[in-house]
């Protein structure tokens, strides 16, 4: 607890002695990530897609009016956060930061039609809910001229990573449920995970500024703990696992490497 209070005097004496200049900046971002996810786009997804391909076919061998929409690839997605940004020295600045990302994939099939006098209404929905929630600490260079300030640092951020699965159903005949349920399995993960820093301000005004910011993040959530199953509670505690192509079932993890670009507006005190 002392080194703490060390640290926070050095701090407010370096900031005192900056005078008139601006010393701390509150941001305000919007961003696209992109982050290489292999684990999910090329062992995941496969056999989910034939598994649904599967069942169409079925339904359609069956003389129903069967249609399929595939589960798609998480490729990137906007992201949404904020920072404060202390100037330790006019060189050197330390950021912390907070971002949301999501993406929800979805497939569904749907049949319909009348077989043997009876009329059907299928319906399946699958879902896959990724979420993830960094915690950014971000040590920058800084090389200031009367508007514009370039930087290059680096730093590392808390990954939380959110998968939710979610399956429902519902199969009628003649307007009435026969078969109806859903599943749902929910789980988290953590990482502390590098990244790579650069960007540029411009001054619109004394207190207000425009970034341009690029962070490439390396790394790697290795697994995920279940924390909700509505079929089986047995498996909570336990990872998330899937069957690949192969039937060989392996824990899921999840990629992060990647490009995040975004667009900061700055209030600087």
């Amino acid at each position: 607890m002392k080194r703490v209070f060390v640290i926070l005097g050095i701090l407010f004496i370096s900031l005192s002695s900056f005078g008139a200049e601006k010393r701390v900046a509150i941001s305000f971002r919007a961003g696209l990530y992109s982050p290489s996810s292999q684990t999910y786009n090329d062992d995941v997804i496969p056999p989910i897609n034939n598994m649904l391909t599967e069942f169409t076919a079925w339904l359609s061998s069956a003389g129903l009016n069967a249609k399929l929409d595939e589960l798609d690839e998480i490729k990137g997605g906007m992201t949404y956060g904020g920072e404060i940004e202390f100037f330790v020295v006019p060189q050197f600045s330390l950021a912390f930061g907070a971002e949301l990302w999501k993406k929800k994939p979805s497939a569904s099939v749907k049949a319909n039609g009348v077989v043997g006098g009876d009329s059907y209404d299928i319906s399946e929905d699958y879902q896959i809910e990724a979420s993830l929630t960094p915690l950014l600490l971000t040590l920058r260079v800084n090389l200031s001229s009367e508007r514009f300030r370039a930087y290059l640092g680096g730093g590392a951020g808390y990954y939380m990573g959110k998968i939710l699965v979610k399956d429902e159903w519902d199969w009628k005949e003649n307007g009435v449920s026969f078969e109806k349920g859903s599943h749902q399995i929910e789980s988290t993960g953590e990482s502390i995970i590098p990244h790579v820093n650069g960007g540029f301000d411009f001054d619109l005004s004394e207190n207000l500024s425009i970034s341009a910011d690029l962070r490439y993040s390396f790394g790697t959530i290795k697994s995920f703990e279940i924390k909700k199953d509505t079929t089986d509670p047995t498996s909570i505690g336990k990872n998330l696992t899937y069957e690949d192509v192969n039937g060989v079932e392996k824990d899921f993890k999840w990629e992060l490497s990647g490009f995040n670009f975004g667009v900061n507006l700055k209030i600087k005190f």
